[in-house]
């Protein structure tokens, strides 16, 4: 009779085990992509920003030139809240975070639209959810700009922030008349294992990038 209810205690952790040991190995192998498309990103970026940074020189050096220091000053003024922009963002706990809100700055720029985020919740408790923080805004930056090319704005400005909405976490994007909402972490503790769980399945599966 024992032996059968081992047998039986058995039967049901052992999946569990074998479910917990492929949500770690999800985990892990979903957070090496990450960490590989950081490096490239950080890359990217640097070579970015030296171009930029030669290029604001070489503005302010022609204006001089031309003896326009009222627009050299007002350039100066524009490259130094770009620059202090630029500051804040960096300024952010998550490092990746930071490389993404840049990377889709740059992005939006191309497109002629604006992009702010405002970070209205302390992100660290997110931790465990940072890849699907990271895809939720990426998800909401794709969405706000089909939003925002369809409508006919004079101002074409994408705000993301992260909000709570019932039971969820996730991404609040607001471009031009349209709102947008990307979960990304459950308020409950067990919903939330699940959650990540099953989204990391998901990301493996489709082999989505981080950044692109």
């Amino acid at each position: 009779m024992e032996s059968k209810t081992y047998l039986i205690g058995f039967g049901v952790i052992f999946p569990i085990l074998i479910i917990i040991f492929q949500a770690v190995i999800y985990k892990k192998n979903v957070r090496l992509k990450l960490l590989n498309e950081i490096q490239e990103q950080y890359l990217s970026l640097i070579r970015s920003q030296r171009h930029d940074l030669m290029n604001d020189f070489q503005v302010i050096y022609g204006y001089i030139q031309l003896n326009k220091n009222e627009k050299a000053l007002e350039y100066i003024r524009h490259a130094s809240q770009k620059s202090q922009e630029l500051g804040a963002l960096l300024r952010i706990n998550f490092p990746e975070l930071s490389v993404l809100f840049l990377k889709l700055k740059a992005l939006a720029e191309l497109k002629e639209i604006e992009v702010e985020f405002e970070i209205t919740e302390d992100l660290t408790k997110f931790k465990p959810n940072l890849d699907l923080l990271i895809l939720a805004y990426r998800k909401a930056y794709d969405l706000g700009c089909a939003e925002i090319e369809k409508q006919s704005l004079e101002e074409r400005v994408i705000y993301f922030r992260p909000v709570k909405r019932e039971k969820y976490y996730g991404v609040l994007c607001e471009a031009g008349e349209k709102t947008i909402f990307i979960p990304f972490a459950a308020t409950n503790w067990l919903k939330n294992q699940f959650f990540i769980w099953k989204r990391l399945i998901t990301i493996k599966k489709k082999g989505q990038n981080f950044f692109e």
